[in-house]
């Protein structure tokens, strides 16, 4: 048997092995699967930028990997992996119990990567996998105190800015801004955190993609949080602003624009800084 007949067979085995790894997975993980929609196309979701995550996982993949062919040889560690991981699943699909049935696919498909293909392309795959989690419903039990916490300084940080501003503000409650003739309530969906979490998504797309020197990597973990709480709180701040001089309904008229364009504006800049300081090849 010639080289190129051996080689042809091994690509098709190894087609089949990735064909059946991903079909099992589908499989085993359905529940979860048909729940993500749910959690993406939903406008008060807190996992509405999640449609875009594979396919920003696939450019994380392709960007990474690398010029030579890379040797594909299975390690039976992986079906190690991947038995009690699968049977992990099997329990929880039968329980609401979204974070754990994510943290099981995502173990799972590093070790069916491993199984079918082996270590190295498990070290090549792994950053774009461990990307998917970003795409999953893993921070429920952090949504609450979290979105609480961030209302009180998105509050705080409008109602520093509308004094700022020349305007009378009086604050009778934690979450409520009493202006002259406008009432501004932060509620859960103003509190910031969609924002965050799809620029803290940002933020590791451009480490994974970008050839940043290590202070400059820091400096966009260490200004991404912050700059969307400002930028969150500028928000409402403006909100504040144009229903106290322009009236109530060009304050509602303004909201929901003006959220995505904060979020714009804070990836283009986090873009702009990973794209002036790339080192040059």
């Amino acid at each position: 048997m010639s080289e190129t007949q051996v080689e042809t067979r091994a690509n098709r085995a190894a087609m089949v092995g990735w064909l059946a790894a991903i079909l099992g997975l589908l499989f085993a993980f359905w529940p979860l699967v048909r729940m993500l929609p749910s959690y993406w196309f939903d406008l008060d979701s807190y996992y509405s930028h999640g449609v875009l995550i594979p396919a920003a996982a696939g450019y994380i993949l392709w960007h990474r990997w690398p010029k030579e062919k890379l040797e594909s040889k299975g390690s039976w560690i992986g079906m190690a992996v991947l038995i009690p991981t699968l049977y992990l699943a099997w329990i929880v699909s039968r329980t609401e119990m979204p974070l754990l049935m994510s943290g099981a696919l995502l173990v799972a498909c590093f070790g069916a990567v491993l199984f079918v293909a082996g270590w190295k392309w498990l070290k090549v795959t792994a950053p774009a996998i461990g990307y998917l989690a970003l795409g999953l419903p893993v921070l429920d039990r952090f949504v609450d105190p979290a979105t609480f916490r961030l209302q009180l300084i998105s509050t705080d940080l409008a109602a520093w800015m509308l004094k700022v501003s020349g305007l009378k503000v009086l604050k009778l409650a934690p979450t409520e801004l009493y202006l002259d003739h406008y009432t501004l309530r932060v509620v859960e969906a103003c509190s910031g955190l969609k924002t965050t979490i799809a620029v803290t998504a940002m933020v590791i797309f451009l480490l994974l993609t970008s050839r940043l020197r290590w202070w400059w990597s820091l400096t966009l973990c260490l200004i991404a949080i912050p700059l969307s709480v400002f930028a969150n709180g500028l928000r409402i701040a403006l909100i504040g602003r144009i229903g106290e001089t322009k009236g109530a309904e060009a304050a509602v008229a303004w909201h929901s624009p003006s959220g995505w364009i904060v979020l714009v504006v804070c990836i283009g800049l986090l873009v702009w800084i990973s794209r002036a300081t790339e080192v040059k090849e």
